[in-house]
């Protein structure tokens, strides 16, 4: 009897390291990890990356990163913002489809804009470039932020302005 997938299952289960939920509104730890990241692009332009777990569908993706918007804009010290565009949603990484990398298999079909042997992950990611401003013409970052964060909590509408 194999014993190492029913102890990976229990660590797993008593540990709390796997978890079954889908992406809360948090910073990323790492690289790969999953939540937030922004990238400061200057003249108050920034770059928000929302990296999802393969149980965070597109439409909480999309919360998650205009949350981020929003929550950036007041830290800022901005009213509100504007997305140059919608955010793109993408798979977060390709992989290769069961059993291709080995010697010389060949799947018999392939995924529509993938190359054949690629699929997507199910892990998902919304990635997008906001500019903050002080008018009229940008989405309330108050409005954005109290109809949100309700729904994500640890998120802050009423941060320190520095």
């Amino acid at each position: 009897m194999r014993l190492a997938p029913l102890i990976t299952a229990g660590a797993c289960l008593l540990g709390g390291a796997c978890t079954l939920a889908p992406t809360g509104y948090q910073p990323a730890a790492g690289t790969d990890d999953t939540g937030y990241r922004t990238t400061d692009l200057g003249d108050d332009r920034w770059r928000i990356r929302v990296r999802g777990n393969a149980w965070t569908g597109d439409g909480r993706l999309l919360d998650l990163w205009r949350l981020r918007a929003a929550t950036l804009a007041l830290e800022q010290g901005a009213e509100g913002f504007t997305a140059d565009r919608e955010p793109r949603l993408r798979p977060a990484f390709l992989m290769p489809q069961f059993g291709a990398a080995s010697s010389g298999y060949r799947p018999d079909f392939q995924i529509e804009g993938q190359s054949p042997g690629v699929e997507p992950s199910r892990q998902r990611v919304a990635e997008g470039v906001i500019q903050l401003l002080d008018n009229t013409e940008a989405d309330s970052a108050v409005v954005v932020c109290e109809r949100l964060a309700p729904r994500y909590p640890p998120a802050n509408c009423y941060p320190r302005v520095p």
